[in-house]
């Protein structure tokens, strides 16, 4: 049978101040406000205005909205130990930390999104013991995110435009990759080896034409601050015909920028380019 609890009885004055119930309640009416503490369990139907204590388990048929922090104890926040499980999804906003264990698991294809403001700040950081092992920047040019060593200096880096810097931080490793759709006449392949950052590059390509294809490696080497450079190249035996494609590494202001020759129209170059 329903038990229906008023005010009545449990007043001081025109104010409710407090009630404890040690058994279910199926209904609680007043109008005047209160405060609630449960050791057992609650079914709310309605709406709980105040600062209610729950020691056990709350099931709310509709929405709960909490001016107070739930579990806060004496602090302020949110402070929670145990385990937690979210089957919505969950946004948080303003800085946050977690300590210890954090998975995350999804049935979906989408499991966990991180969306930042569009500064230079890094959007999402790792932390190790000894400083900062891995951190993504909110922003589409320059660096993108780097993996650092213990003393903090990157050894993997990558950059907007298509390159990836590997190793030593004083004397990195690039690599990129680019395709380029060549017609005939001279054409730019790649133009972006720093001459000041790096003494040699080595570009490996496919030349293909119709039914025309080599593959090869020019090996490039030149004195920063001068024009000297000198290259080479190995190729593999044509099929059909492709001598109507040569290459060129030239000098180009502050770059080293590796140039193609083609007779004819419709050439697909691919190229991986490696600097040191």
């Amino acid at each position: 049978m329903a038990k229906t609890l008023s005010k009545t009885g449990i007043t001081t004055g025109n104010t409710v101040r407090a009630f404890h119930v040690t058994q279910s309640v199926d209904a609680f009416t007043g109008t005047d406000a209160y405060d609630i503490t449960l050791s057992g369990s609650l079914t709310v139907t309605g709406s709980i205005t105040g600062q209610p204590t729950i020691t056990n388990n709350l099931t709310a048929s509709y929405a709960i909205t909490a001016s107070y922090a739930e579990n806060a104890g004496a602090g302020a926040g949110f402070p929670f130990t145990g385990s937690a499980e979210i089957t919505g999804s969950l946004a948080v906003v303003g800085p946050s930390n977690v300590t210890g264990s954090f998975a995350v698991s999804s049935s979906g294809n989408q499991q966990l999104t991180v969306e930042g403001s569009g500064s230079s700040n890094p959007i999402f950081t790792v932390n190790g013991s000894l400083g900062e092992l891995f951190s993504v920047t909110d922003i589409l040019s320059g660096s993108l995110f780097s993996v650092n060593d213990i003393s903090g200096t990157s050894i993997l880096e990558v950059f907007s435009d298509d390159t990836v810097t590997i190793g030593n931080f004083a004397a990195p490793v690039l690599h990129t990759s680019v395709t380029v759709n060549a017609d005939s006449g001279n054409n730019t392949i790649y133009n972006g080896v720093p001459t000041s950052s790096y003494n040699s590059a080595f570009f490996e390509y496919t030349a293909k034409s119709a039914s025309n294809a080599r593959s090869g490696k020019i090996t490039s080497v030149w004195i920063p601050g001068t024009t000297n450079i000198t290259s080479s190249e190995t190729t593999s035996p044509d099929i059909g015909d492709t001598s109507g494609f040569a290459f060129t590494v030239i000098l180009s202001g502050a770059n080293a920028v590796l140039t193609g020759s083609a007779a004819t129209n419709n050439w697909v170059i691919k190229t991986s380019v490696r600097a040191i």
